[in-house]
Parts: C-alpha cells; structure tokens; sequence
C-alpha cells in the first residue's frame, strides 16, 4: 500500500464537441442576426435539429437578458465588429469551455458542477453577459434597480452572482440572480427565496450577510456582503494546508452551520465550493443555502424521497432521502467529508458516476485518511473518521461539539473523538479481504493490491493445510515416541503392577525405553494424558465418562466395590455409614470417584460422613477408622490382609442397591470368599466397574498396536494378561465400549 502523500491537483474538465459547436453557431447565428443577414430563427434551428432544443433554450434566454439590459452596443459583446472581433469570440468559446474553473474570481458564491445539458449561463458566456471574471466595457456597468452590475463572479445550475455596486450607499456587495431559463419555474423561485431567508435569518461571523431580497422587472435577485477572497477548493487546489489551518477553517465552518442549525435551517449542500475564504482575515464564510432545509419543515421544496446534496459530500441519510433521519447530524457528515478531501486530496467517496457514488456513502466504509497519505495528524483523523460514522447517533451530536472538538486540538488539549487504534484498524484491513467481506455481509470492502493476495492466500491455505493435515496422518501412524511414558498409580497398588510388567515387556522384546510416572490414580492419570505428560495410563472408567479425549485401548480387568468394616462398631449395612469415619479413597482418585458415586446414587448422605482421605490400606494402622470402600481386585494383597484379619469383615449390597447401581453402568458381580477367613459367605454380591488402558484419542496406530502386543501376546514366557490374571484377548475384544480405531483393527484380527 502506497504511503505516498497524495497530490491535491484535479484536472480540468474540457468542454465536449457538442458544447463547442452550440457555442459556435449561437455566436454566429446572433451576431448574423444583429447584422440583419441571419435566417428566421425557424430555418436556423431547423438546420441543425439535432441541437435545436438546447438552442431554443439559449435564444430564449437571450431575449430575456437583452430585454432586462436595454440594447446591446457592439462595442460592449463584440456582436457588430465584423469577422474579426466574431472570431476572437469563437476563440473565447474555446479556450473557456461550458463548465470553466472559477478559480481566479475574487468570489465565488456558487460553483455547483451541473449537467452541461443545464449550464446555461455557461453557453451564453462568450456573448451575451461578461466572462467570469471580466468587467464590462463601460464604468457603469449594468443597471439594475439600484445596483450596477459590473462583472460575473460566479455561476450555476440555478443562479448568476454578480459584483455590483449599490447605489446611494456606493458600497460593493454581491448580487445573485436566478438563472432565466429558471425563473419561470415556481420550485425554483421558491427555493431561491428560500436560500436568501435561510442566510438572512442566520447573523454570524462565518456565515453570508444577505442585505436585500426582491426582483426587478421579475427577475428574481438577492444582494449580500462582497467576500474578497476565494473558496476553499480552489485554496485545497493552489496550496497545501496544514492541520493546523484546516481546523482553523473547519471550526469556523462548524460554528456558522451551527448558528444556521440554531435557526432552524440545514445546509444540505457543504463542499468545498461553498465555503469562502476571506483575504482580509482568513475567516471562512459559509455560502450557497440553496439546499437549506428547515428543521420544522415549515417550506420543503424537495419532495419525500428526493436526493438532495452533491454526492460526495452528502450523508447516507441524505443519499438515502431519509428525511427521519435527516438532522444537524447530516451537515457534521459533510464538514467530515471536507476535512478528508483537504487531507488526501479527495472525497471520501467518488465514482465515475453520481449513482455509483451514493451507493458508495451507503455501503462502502470509508478508507482512513492514514492508509492514503503518510502525512496525516492522528487528532485530526480521528475527528474526520467521527465525523463520516454511517450512523448519525455515532457522529458529534451538534456542530457546535464538532466546532469545540477542533478548538481542543488548536490548544493542544486532547480531542473528545478516539483516534482508530491497531486492533480496530486490523479488523477493518481483514474485513476488506473479499473472501471475508463475503462471509461478513461487507458488499463494498475497500480492496487493494495486498488485500486481493491475502485472498489469494485464503484459498491456497487450506489446501496446504489439508495436505499437511494428511502427511501428519501419515507420520503419527507410524510415529512412536523414543521412550515412552506410562501413568501407573500408587507404588502399592495394581495399577503400578500393570505398568512395571508392560515396562519390562517392552523393554525384554521390543527394545523400547519406557518411562513409568506413579500418581495418585485415575484422575491424575487422566489429566497427565491430556497435558501431553505421559503417553499411556490406566484409569477407571468413571474418570473416563465423556472424554473424548482419551482413547481406550483394551479392558484390563474388574474392580469390585469391597464394603469393609471394623468389627463391634454396629454397622451392618450402607445406610449405618452415615455419621461414622470412612475411608472412600484419596483426594482425586478414581476409587474416590467411585465411592462418592455409588454413595450419592443408593441416597447415602456422603456430607454427614467423617471422611477421610487417608487410603484404605490406613485401617490396619489407623483404629478411628470404621469402614472402608475399597474398589479394586479381590486379589489385591493389602485388601487380603485386610480380610483375613479377624477386627474386620466384608458386608454384600442388597439386590435392590445392585439393581440401582447397574441402572448407572456398573455391572453385577460377587466377591469370593476363598482363603478369605473374615468373608462369611462363600459368594458376596456386589457390583464392579472397569479399569482400563488409554491413550490420547490421536495416538498414532503404532504405539497403540504395539502397546497391545505387548499386554496380549505371549513372547516365550506367557502374557501379561495371563500372568496377571488380566481379561483374555478375545475377551476384551467382545467388551461394548468404543475403542480407538487401531484397537479395533487389532481385535478384528483376534475374531479372524
């Protein structure tokens, strides 16, 4: 993106062939007529038919002025000096154009661009009233009532200014006349008017003075004060201005539009044209009420849903005739589009059409001043950027706060407006991306050069991901860590047991290092497996539920729930837990997990228990103890310490508390009493849940085959699972739970 400053210069619009020609043969047709050699005017517009509307329009017009003027001499337009003096016309014609600058005049109190199918004044300029800028050939000048009109300083689509001198008074005002091929029309004449009352009624430094309103012979007229000086667009054109000398203009621009808003009245029409810089004093004066609307709508010229304003510069409620909407909030929008054009050189919003342009003010946001030009005061940014919000509640609230705004950034003091920081600026950049703009409802992103490569990028990315996706596949299938590291439990306990014997398999047949990490059981496990700490861990299938992030490999075996009590203490069953101290297991483990829940499932108040989270081995040592609930294998060497010694016993669950706890996944089961000397019963019913051996669910298929192998297959000297009593191959096959793909594929092959 080009910081380049950007040049204010603006070319010259050039008149077309057919403005040319119709200057041509008006000159011609009316100096043949003064000499008396001319066709009727009907021959003359018959011969050239093609032109022959806007010539009846201009011959009309000519009349008129003649008629206000009194007879024209021939040493006053050059209409009687022979071939000479036509030529010279012709050539003025030429060199001046239909649409010519006004950038010389001393004042310029309308300068509106219009279609040249309606510049009227314009055509006439070489022949019938003094160029812009020019003076007449006689001191006096024209009379007009009381004024002496003596040159053209500007012209438009409705009117006609005039430097004049007043008579009685002798002072020089500014004389503004409706345009006559205008007047005839009531709309027109109304909004003349209206324009003079609007500036009249409006008394302020900034703002024109209009002294006198009438018509002479009904040629409407207004006179106001004599502005030396020039407008601010051709100032922009001629100098580059610094920030501080915008907000000196703007502020006083602001402070006349809100003494206008004061009194009732909108501009509707604030460019750069309409905004005269004054020689004497560099005071800006707000001109050209043309557009002016009363806030009470007491004279509304325009009808509901009429576009008024000159598109760059106008609202979006203005391009939209949302006359709801409309308000002092409207003119704040168009001082914001000045400043932009006085920064970069441009409007914020300019198509190559008036059509292309409105629909830009409504949808397209505006590119920051920043990202155009190198040179840009933040202050001043950030009041523009306020000024141009698309919603009128998110600009300043009056031009009077806008007016203060820029009077703080004079003094040096911070402005009420937030300049657009990195993170508001990068979501603008990435919203103009076209790719995001679409998915975002954007219809008209600000696109450039870089933003059309980012979406470029945005469709080759996902092809290299997906292929970089696919390639990581292929390496984590086939990926198995260096050493690798299995969470086990406590040192005394089954779970350690386990991992030392895959350990030593893994080391004796497949040359691998492995690593065993002892935890606090299956909720640590669980979590070391998520965190990327460890790479294989055995768990309880409590801690297991609704993880997708864990993988389970195989079934290891079941862990039945032992309810074990100390003797003489009168507790005969479950409910009689409540009030005494119990040993459910270690703070986060999964026996813990399973005691709470079997508790809370059969209502047993688990808050009323004296709890403790000292393991279960602790009754032997500890005699406040009472009871315990022990969930692992029967064949656990500490639990069979515990049963065989004559201070305890093992008490079964009733059928109804099985028929709960299977409700809830676990499955129905008995407890052996043999070699048991404290198991009364030769089969004790219970219930039991499962312990098994994950992973992380993207576990690449050869850590996970090769973890299997080395629990089911016998090398020599039998398996894991058989020596340590474990479920079989094709008994774990057969258990319901979803497996990680790679398990699955190994159990398919043990069905085989």
């Amino acid at each position: 993106m080009s910081q380049e400053p950007i040049d204010n210069t603006e070319s010259e619009d050039e008149p077309s062939e057919r403005e040319l020609r119709i200057s041509q043969l008006l000159a011609e047709f009316l100096k043949q007529e003064d000499e008396g050699t001319a066709l009727s005017r009907e021959e003359f517009l018959e011969s050239n038919a093609d032109v022959a509307e806007d010539l009846i329009v201009l011959l009309e017009m000519a009349d008129m002025i003649q008629e206000m003027a009194g007879p024209l001499s021939g040493d006053e337009f050059g209409l009687n000096t022979g071939k000479k003096k036509s030529e010279e016309v012709v050539a003025n014609a030429d060199a001046s154009g239909f649409n010519s600058k006004l950038d010389h005049r001393t004042d310029a109190l309308e300068d509106t661009n219009v279609d040249k199918d309606d510049s009227i004044d314009f055509y006439l300029s070489s022949g019938l009233i003094p160029l812009v800028g020019s003076t007449s050939s006689t001191p006096e000048g024209f009379g007009f009532g009381d004024y002496q009109l003596l040159e053209v300083i500007g012209q438009g689509g409705m009117g006609i200014v005039y430097r004049a001198r007043q008579a009685g008074i002798n002072r020089e005002v500014a004389v503004k006349m409706i345009r006559s091929d205008r007047f005839h029309l009531d709309k027109d004449v109304a909004r003349f008017y209206k324009e003079a009352q609007t500036a009249g009624s409006t008394q302020h430094p900034n703002v024109v003075t209009v002294f006198d309103i009438g018509d002479v012979k009904g040629r409407h007229y207004f006179s106001m004060e004599l502005v030396e000086g020039t407008d601010l667009a051709a100032l922009n054109r001629e100098s580059h201005l610094s920030s501080r000398r915008m907000a000196e203009i703007l502020r006083d621009v602001a402070s006349g539009v809100h003494a206008a808003h004061k009194h009732g009245a909108l501009h509707r029409d604030l460019k750069p044209a309409n905004v005269l810089i004054r020689d004497a004093d560099g005071q800006a004066i707000v001109t050209d009420f043309g557009l002016a609307k009363r806030l009470e709508n007491e004279l509304d010229l325009t009808r509901s849903g009429d576009t008024v304003g000159t598109p760059s510069y106008m609202s979006p409620e203005q391009a939209r005739a949302d006359e709801t909407r409309m308000g002092p909030a409207s003119d704040v929008y168009s001082i914001g589009a000045i400043l932009y054009e006085l920064m970069t050189g441009f409007p914020p919003f300019k198509s190559d059409s008036a059509a292309s342009t409105v629909v830009e003010v409504l949808h397209r946001e505006v590119v920051p001043p920043s990202e155009l030009s190198a040179n840009v005061n933040k202050h001043l940014e950030a009041i523009c950027l306020k000024c141009l919000e698309k919603r009128p509640q998110s600009r300043y609230e009056s031009a009077e706060a806008l007016a203060e705004d820029f009077e703080r950034m004079l003094d040096g003091r911070p402005v009420k407006a937030v300049p657009v920081g990195k993170v508001r600026k990068t979501i603008r950049w990435i919203n103009n991306v076209p790719f995001v703009a679409r998915l975002s409802g954007n219809h008209f992103p600000n696109v450039t050069r870089v933003h059309r490569v980012v979406n470029h990028l945005l469709w080759v990315i996902p092809v290299l991901l997906l292929g970089l996706f696919l390639l990581w596949q292929n390496v984590r299938q086939i990926y198995v860590p260096d050493s690798i590291s299995i969470g086990t439990g406590m040192s005394d306990q089954f779970y350690h047991q386990v991992g030392l014997e895959l350990k030593n398999e893994l080391a004796g047949n497949y040359n691998q290092p492995t690593e065993i990490v002892t935890t606090s059981g299956s909720l640590e496990n669980v979590n070391l497996l998520n965190s990327g700490t460890v790479h294989i861990a055995i768990a309880q299938l409590e801690v297991l539920a609704n993880d997708n992030s864990v993988a389970k490999l195989t079934p290891l075996y079941a862990d039945k729930v032992h309810i074990v009590i100390r003797k003489g203490q009168g507790i005969n069953s479950l409910k009689d837990l409540q009030g005494r101290v119990v040993s459910l297991g270690p703070l986060h483990s999964g026996m813990r997990i399973t005691s709470e829940r079997i508790l809370t499932t059969l209502n047993i108040d688990i808050e009323g228990m004296q709890q403790t989270f000292k393991p279960f081995q602790d009754m032997l040592t500890d005699p406040r103890i009472e009871a315990g609930v022990v969930t692992t294998r029967t064949e656990n060497q500490i639990l069979q310490t515990l049963l065989n010694d004559s201070r305890f016993e093992l008490i079964g669950l009733t059928t109804s508390q099985i028929n709960q706890l299977t409700q809830i996944g676990y499955h129905r089961d008995q407890i052996l009493g043999e070699g048991l000397s404290q198991v009364e019963a030769e089969l004790t019913p219970t219930v039991a849940t499962m312990a098994f051996l994950v992973s992380n669910a993207n576990a690449g298929e050869a850590l996970v085959t090769r973890m299997l192998n080395a629990l089911f297959v016998d090398q020599g000297n039998g398996s894991i699972a058989t020596r340590l009593k474990l479920l079989s191959r094709k008994a774990a096959s057969q258990h319901p739970i979803d497996f990680h793909p790679a398990a699955l594929r190994f159990f398919a092959e043990t069905n085989e």
